[in-house]
């Protein structure tokens, strides 16, 4: 794929991402890559100019599927290298051996993949996202996943700030990420993906009896200075101050107004609390910007 070919599809990603009408007629089945077993390991370590993207690296990067094609052009140890590059930049990736000349793969294998659909990533294994360092410790492209217990869950609001910092500040560098997210206080699951600085995420089924485990994926250039898993972790909703029936002074645009709490971890805010005059507001986050000693 050549860098205008990857342009086009950044663009075709994009409509669904801002486009209603598109979403509500089409999906994105998958992104399936094709690459040259002789030639890739020389195309992902081929040196760009300053500011020229190795395009080989990002079509790696952004694949839900990856055909190796012409194996019959290496060897077994060749082969090998190629498993160990590919899955240092996408270990998400699922990767089929092939030699499209002599044994075209089926249609099954390209088409009706729905590798672009976030359920899936409910379905991932925690070790399967662990991927061995050593492995890429010298590539700026790499891979993060990780997984936060039933006891972590995620503050909304913190979440949404954090989520903002991140695109705003390393939208370039992150190609692609995908998640699903317990949100405290709410029972569906927050379900997040990104291209760049396209962003969409929104809560989808119903946890229902199923652990409520937090799942992240994210593939992009100098993951680590993003401190992305400590960003997740600096959301988990923590042990609240206060209790139902307790007494609190809570913010509204006319300053702090005395109030009762009613309920904790309502619709994914910390308090909800009733003030004096009956009316209802929620503190999102337990902090005395929102909420205070009453």
């Amino acid at each position: 794929m050549k860098q205008l070919d990857l342009q086009i599809l950044l663009r075709f990603v994009k409509v669904f991402f801002i486009e209603e009408e598109v979403q509500a007629n089409f999906v994105i089945d998958a992104v399936v890559t094709i690459v040259d077993a002789k030639h890739i390991v020389q195309h992902l370590d081929e040196e760009k100019p300053d500011g020229v993207e190795n395009e080989a690296v990002e079509q790696v990067a952004f694949a839900d599927r990856i055909f190796i094609n012409k194996t019959d052009l290496v060897n077994e140890e060749e082969l090998a290298v190629i498993h160990k590059r590919l899955a240092a930049i996408n270990p998400y990736a699922r990767r089929i051996l092939s030699q499209f000349a002599k044994d075209p793969p089926d249609m099954s294998e390209v088409i009706g993949l729905q590798a672009f659909d976030l359920d899936r990533v409910t379905g991932m294994d925690e070790n399967f996202l662990n991927v061995d360092e050593e492995h890429q410790h010298d590539e700026r492209v790499t891979s993060i996943g990780f997984v936060l217990g039933a006891d972590e869950q995620i503050n909304l609001f913190k979440l949404q700030n954090w989520i903002g910092t991140l695109i705003q500040n390393f939208n370039q560098d992150l190609f692609r990420y995908k998640g699903v997210i317990a949100v405290k206080g709410m029972d569906k699951k927050f379900v997040f993906q990104g291209v760049h600085m396209l962003f969409g995420g929104d809560f989808a089924a119903n946890w229902g009896d199923a652990e409520r485990k937090s799942v992240f994926c994210f593939i992009g250039r100098d993951l680590p200075k993003m401190g992305i898993k400590e960003g997740f972790e600096a959301c988990i909703a923590r042990t609240l101050r206060w209790k139902v029936g307790d007494p609190v002074e809570a913010r509204v645009s006319q300053g702090y107004t005395k109030g009762t709490i009613i309920k904790l971890w309502d619709e994914g805010n910390a308090y909800r609390v009733r003030l004096i005059n009956g009316t209802e507001v929620w503190a999102p986050i337990d902090e005395d910007v929102f909420v205070r000693q009453g």
